[in-house]
């Protein structure tokens, strides 16, 4: 039930997000970015006609006369501005797409999959919710699902560059804490289904890693504008531990005062440790935006 349930999750999913780039013309082929508006706007200009009105975006009308005589796709509600696209895209950029669709795929069948096979055996759906593991793989997933549209718009941002990075560093410090402190504690993280656990603690951290280094952001991020990233994971240990002083229930066991003999001030020294090293991850990222930056 539990594999089928899965597989049917993510085929949803995978569906739904390419039935929404078609709807928008990104498969079709039918829309070209601006770029391409613009050189094609040079064509009148070099036989000898008036350019005057045929810049894209100064009128709509003119604009979309224009986008119908050269096959350009035009969104009413951009004032004439012609939208990338599939059709646009480089095979770069079209690698991007495809491999963060599959990724994103497999990554809710693994989560799916876990999920149903936590609640047949009775498991709490609030605890296995609770996992930073969870928590971070879903969140990369949202961002690389949120990456195919931001591709196919062809506009990035250093905003959204900051966005990606935090949930890249999420992902790595999840493959680095696992491999170093949870190996072999399947049961206790909820993640019993080999293939389930190595999407999670292993192919996703790898991917998110590759994703990052593939395609750099458009511009460096700052150190300083990166401890941003520290939000979300300082956030998620204070539910954790004032959750798990309330119910006496810890998704880790470094962070389980009962587990070891010296109670909080174990969990403190371990977590101190944590942040300390993912200060580092995050003071590498940041540096590593600075080094072969994307452009466009």
């Amino acid at each position: 039930m539990a594999p089928v349930a899965g597989a049917v999750a993510s085929g949803l999913v995978l569906h739904l997000a390419l039935l929404a780039l078609c709807r928008k013309g990104g498969f079709a082929g039918e829309r070209h970015d601006a770029v391409l508006a613009r050189d094609r706007c040079e064509l009148p200009r070099r036989a000898g006609v008036a350019d005057e009105g045929f810049a894209v975006g100064r009128e709509p009308l003119r604009d979309t006369a224009f986008a119908i005589v050269n096959g350009v796709s035009v969104d009413p509600q951009s004032a004439g501005s012609p939208v990338a696209g599939w059709g646009a895209l480089t095979v770069r950029s079209r690698a991007i797409v495809l491999y963060r669709l599959a990724f994103s795929a497999l990554t809710l069948a693994a989560i799916g999959t876990q999920l149903v096979d936590q609640v047949d055996r009775g498991g709490n759906v609030l605890n296995f919710f609770s996992f930073f593991t969870i928590l971070s793989n879903l969140i990369v997933t949202a961002v690389f699902i949120a990456g195919v549209f931001v591709e196919l718009k062809g506009r990035r941002s250093p905003a959204w560059d900051l966005v990606r990075g935090a949930a890249a560093s999420y992902m790595i410090t999840t493959g680095i804490v696992y491999t170093l402190l949870l190996s072999g504690l399947e049961e206790d993280l909820q993640t019993v289904i080999p293939w389930v656990n190595g999407v999670v603690h292993y192919w996703m951290p790898l991917v998110a890693f590759a994703d990052w280094a593939f395609d750099r952001p458009s511009q460096p991020i700052r150190f300083r504008k990166a401890l941003v990233w520290f939000v979300y994971p300082l956030a998620w240990l204070a539910y954790t531990i004032a959750r798990g002083a309330a119910i006496d229930w810890f998704p880790y066991p470094f962070l389980d005062p009962g587990h070891n003999d010296q109670g909080y001030a174990q969990v403190a020294v371990t977590t101190v440790v944590i942040f300390c090293a993912y200060a580092g991850l995050v003071w590498v990222i940041s540096r590593t935006s600075r080094t072969g930056a994307r452009e466009g």
